[in-house]
């Protein structure tokens, strides 16, 4: 049985959907960016590439039937 630890961080994302760190952005960027919880990249899990939303994540997860086992604002945990 194969098991991802996803982890989730709160994250900057610019309005058009970008996640930066608050150093590489802009002023303009930061003026206008929001704050979303996303999945951090880890080159262990592929469906964390891009840093997607957490619904995103669990949706490419279930596509490669991987199951839901516990989730909340810090960790993400799938298996298969």
């Amino acid at each position: 049985m194969a098991v991802h630890v996803a982890r989730i961080n709160l994250m900057y994302v610019t309005q058009i959907g970008t996640v930066k760190t608050h150093a590489q952005m802009t002023i303009g960027e930061a003026a206008n960016a929001t704050q979303e919880h996303r999945v951090i990249i880890d080159a262990d899990i592929p469906n964390t590439a891009g840093n997607p939303a957490v619904d995103a994540y669990l949706a490419l997860e279930d596509g490669d039937s991987f199951t839901l086992n516990h989730l909340d604002q810090t960790y993400c945990i799938t298996y298969d």
